[in-house]
């Protein structure tokens, strides 16, 4: 039997056209009216069985080198998992590429690791229906230790392409992972907390809400929420822990938390004074970190037992910020406007100093917007 069963067929009128070959190319759209008479002499018309097809997909499939495997956890859609194998056995100048899979949404994305030349270690992720939802990840070895936790907080909404581009340097991934079995392990969690932002009425007052479902299920060593502005400055809402553990990459153990820490921060700009407060699910504050006086940061640390205590029925834990701000409380909220909950990207230092908000990743060189952590 033909692979392809191909024909001629003569038409004799001028029409604009973009046809596709047998292998999938498809020709640049014409500037004029071609004879499509003569395109399609020179172009077989192909018929593909459906084994042909698949056949043709894995071929293709097979130009890209994927490393390790890719998998879901569990049934959300929302976590994965990336084993790399060997890792130790990739040198400087490497680009690695995981699989293809679908989250949550049916949307696909894939992950690119790059070992810089200059021995830093980035992570990206290449998602291909934006925005991109935001997300956290940590590295953790063989031993089940741990490295903290990196979250993706203010993803421009447009792009497919976006990651840290210095998550560690190469010389502290070869002493994690050791030599007996040098096997990276990559957890990653589109997150599920939800944030809100708000002017009250006739105040110069910003209202944060952040809701984080499930929360003692999750690694929060640290947890970021997404970002936001006021006053035109870029804010993060960050909770971490203190652990019984003193080993700062030590197994991640939910029940080794004493104490849950909450702050604020920012790479640029000044933080406006802020008060904290952690509330129960009807809305009622339970504890509360106030506003200094002298204009500084605050920063609540409250008992683990009592923050799980007064947790939602579905384990939520919800924390209010009050920023006090300095001017106009429109303008405080101005430059909130189209970020639609993401702002931009702030960048991260460039080796040579100065800003970098894009990165060229693997062969082709595309461009990844840098995320800040």
């Amino acid at each position: 039997m033909l692979a392809h069963t191909c024909m001629c067929v003569f038409f004799f009128f001028e029409v604009p056209v973009q046809l596709s070959d047998c292998w999938g190319r498809r020709p640049k759209q014409q500037a004029h009216s071609l004879s499509l008479s003569l395109y399609i002499l020179q172009q077989p018309i192909c018929f593909h069985t459906n084994k042909q097809k698949q056949n043709k997909s894995t071929s293709m499939g097979l130009f890209k080198k994927r490393t390790g495997t890719l998998n879901a956890t569990d049934e959300s859609g929302r976590h994965f998992l990336w084993t790399i194998p060997k890792f130790t056995s990739f040198a400087a100048g490497a680009t690695l590429d995981s699989e293809n899979v679908a989250c949550f949404n049916g949307a696909k994305f894939h992950f690119h690791m790059q070992v810089g030349t200059t021995g830093d270690i980035g992570l990206y992720i290449h998602y291909k229906k934006p925005p991109i939802p935001k997300y956290s990840y940590y590295f953790q070895n063989s031993k089940n230790e741990i490295m903290r936790q990196h979250t993706a907080h203010s993803i421009p909404e447009n792009t497919e392409r976006c990651g840290h581009w210095n998550v560690c340097t190469h010389r502290d991934m070869i002493s994690f992972l050791g030599e007996e079995n040098p096997t990276l392990r990559i957890y990653f969690a589109f997150d599920e907390d939800t944030l809100t932002v708000k002017r009250l009425p006739g105040e110069n007052i910003i209202s944060v809400l952040w809701t984080i479902p499930h929360v003692m299920s999750h690694n929060i060593n640290p947890y970021s929420s997404r970002g936001y502005v006021v006053d035109y400055t870029l804010l993060v809402n960050r909770l971490d822990v203190k652990r019984r553990t003193p080993s700062p990459i030590a197994p991640w153990d939910v029940n080794d938390v004493t104490t849950v820490i909450l702050f604020l921060f920012s790479r640029k700009g000044k933080i406006p004074p802020h008060s904290i407060e952690l509330l129960t699910e009807a809305g009622e504050p339970y504890y509360t970190a106030p506003k200094k006086d002298d204009g500084t940061a605050t920063t609540l640390m409250v008992d683990k037992d009592l923050v799980v205590a007064n947790l939602g029925a579905d384990g939520s834990l919800i924390v209010r910020v009050n920023l006090h701000t300095g001017g106009n409380p429109l303008e405080a909220l101005a430059a909130l406007s189209g970020l639609g909950g993401a702002a931009p990207a702030e960048g991260a230092a460039a080796a040579g100093g100065g800003q970098r908000n894009t990165v060229e990743v693997g062969e082709k060189r595309e461009l990844y917007n840098v995320m800040d952590d």
